[in-house]
């Protein structure tokens, strides 16, 4: 997309909206558990010859839960800001006077797809959690706790000091 037709939208406040209905090619996703389409909206705003662009994100990953395994859906929602310049000199300015990530804009049709998957790869979190409390596996025989409680013998003593469990027992 050319600069030309992002000025034309912030002219007209009207968010241009789309979607991914597979990889972009260049941008490695193997083994990230996406889920098509990914839809996006980019609203672009000016104040003084300065383009901000707000891209929001919605998309969803197969993963598994961090804690017990368990494969599982994961909705994520991601919103950022940049900040867009004609020229590498223009970013440069932005970048040593603004807290926003500064974007020169490239005139080719796929570059809004290849930035919308780029926020996309980075929006994907570390961990996911099927819920919030869950317990995880036993240590021991490897039971789902979240199903119940296994039979194993529980310590309260953190495996990390169990040298030090017998120092003050009499001889």
């Amino acid at each position: 997309m050319e600069l030309a037709k992002l000025k034309e939208y912030a002219q007209s406040n009207e968010p241009i909206k789309g979607s991914l209905e597979g990889p972009i090619e260049g941008i490695e996703t193997a083994g990230l558990g996406l889920m098509y389409p990914i839809h996006y909206e980019a609203s672009v705003y000016s104040v003084d010859n300065i383009w901000t662009l707000i891209l929001t994100i919605n998309f969803k990953y197969k993963t598994t839960c961090s804690r017990c395994l368990k494969e599982i859906e994961e909705p994520v929602e991601s919103q950022v800001d940049f900040l867009v310049t004609e020229t590498a000199e223009g970013a440069q300015f932005y970048e040593e006077n603004s807290e926003e990530e500064v974007l020169v804009w490239e005139a080719r049709e796929s570059f809004l797809r290849e930035l919308v998957m780029s926020v996309v790869v980075t929006s994907i979190p570390m961990q996911a959690l099927c819920k919030e409390d869950c317990k995880g596996l036993c240590p021991t025989c490897g039971k789902d706790l979240n199903t119940g409680d296994c039979d194993c013998e529980t310590s309260d003593i953190d495996p990390r000091f169990s040298a030090l469990q017998g120092l003050f027992d009499e001889e």
